[in-house]
């Protein structure tokens, strides 16, 4: 979506090793401050990743 005009993205540095277009990677100058990070998600919509595996 970045690369259509709508936003930006934070990605790792090997990222801009990749072939794009109308993308411009720029580093981070400054050393990062952490950022408070929540997720929420409905138990009754958990997807395939996030369930427990069981055997039997």
């Amino acid at each position: 979506m970045a690369g259509q005009g709508f936003g930006i993205a934070i990605v790792g540095a090997a990222t801009a090793l990749l072939p794009t277009t109308g993308v411009i990677f720029l580093p981070f100058t400054d050393e990062a401050e952490p950022v408070a990070f929540t997720a929420v998600w409905s138990a009754f919509a958990t997807p395939k990743t996030c369930s427990t595996s069981r055997a039997g």
